[in-house]
Parts: structure tokens; C-alpha cells; sequence
């Protein structure tokens, strides 16, 4: 959207944007990186963790105050993954809390679908093998610890934004 704003005027092909919606959008991550307060008020964790978990995220807005883009990254991660795993455990999904990672059925299930014939088609990726977004995601790490807030308030100016997000989504959850 941002872009469309900024190139639209002077671009050959104009893009008639009218509104924007964003769902579990990631753009404030000093915003949105309260998850000591989100997990304990769900159970999660308890008044020890939280405290943990606050820590780390006090260390990850100094880190993006001093513009340390690599170590919120690095602190980022952390939160993501070593104190997730050590307090709420891997087997919840922090896109829907309710579902179990431990379901390998339907993981199953949905590797076997993404790779038929009828949606490899459908998504024209040719054979190219299914792989999972690690790359795309160590690529992107520095650019998800920046935010993109100032965009979305210009954006706000011009065009009607719908925000949303799952109730269950721990890792893009309300604020």
C-alpha cells in the first residue's frame, strides 16, 4: 500500500486502490511484542515467566531504540523460540492456540494437498519442490524487527483500513 502511495502518481499504470485490509498484520513490533501480558492473562505462563518474558522484551525495544536492528533480531528470535519452547511448549500454535502441533495427521494432510497436482496447477509453480519459508524468513529478519508504523499512519490519511486478527493468535495478537 505504502508504495502504491508513494510511485502511483508518477507511474505509467495507475493502481486504482481504494481501501486496504490488514489482517494479523506485523508492522509495530515494539507494539507488538507484549506477549508477557497476552500469554499470562491466557494462562500460559506464570507470574515468574511473565517476568522472564519481560525482560526480554524490555531488551528488545532498547535494542530497536539504538537502531541494533541484528541483536532485536537475534532477541526477536529468542522470544519466539527458546522461551517459547522452555514455558508454553512448541505443541501450541501461536496462530491458533486451540490447535495442537502434535496433530500429525493433518500436518500430513495439508503437505499432501500443497503438493497435488490440482494445486500446483492451480498456484503454476511448475515442479518446482515445496519448501518451507525458513529462507524467506532468516532473509526477512531484520526488516520484521523495523517498524513500518509510520507508513501505516500515512496510508490512514488517504485510504479506509480494515485491521483485524484472530482471537487466538498469540504471535500477532491484539496489543
Amino acid at each position: 500500500g505504502h508504495m502504491i502511495l508513494k510511485y502511483n502518481p508518477s507511474a505509467k499504470v495507475k493502481i486504482n486502490l481504494t481501501s486496504i485490509l490488514i489482517g494479523n498484520g506485523w508492522f509495530d513490533p515494539v507494539t507488538q511484542v507484549e506477549y508477557s501480558d497476552y500469554l499470562y492473562q491466557h494462562g500460559f505462563i506464570d507470574d515468574s515467566v511473565k517476568n522472564i518474558y519481560e525482560e526480554y522484551q524490555n531488551t528488545f525495544k532498547l535494542q530497536i531504540a539504538a537502531k541494533d536492528f541484528i541483536s532485536a533480531a537475534y532477541t526477536l528470535n529468542s522470544i519466539n523460540t527458546t522461551l517459547r519452547r522452555e514455558n508454553v511448549g512448541f505443541q501450541v500454535n501461536y496462530e491458533n492456540y486451540l490447535y495442537f502441533l502434535n496433530n500429525a495427521k493433518e500436518k500430513q494432510n495439508w503437505h499432501e494437498y500443497i503438493q497435488s497436482f490440482k494445486v500446483r496447477k492451480a498456484l503454476k509453480v511448475g515442479d518446482l519442490p515445496f519448501q518451507s519459508g525458513n529462507k524467506v524468513l532468516e532473509s526477512l529478519s531484520l526488516d520484521l524487527v523495523q517498524s513500518v508504523k509510520p507508513w501505516v499512519e500515512e496510508l490512514l490519511e488517504v485510504y479506509p483500513i480494515i485491521f483485524y486478527n484472530g482471537q487466538l493468535d498469540i504471535i500477532c495478537g491484539y496489543p
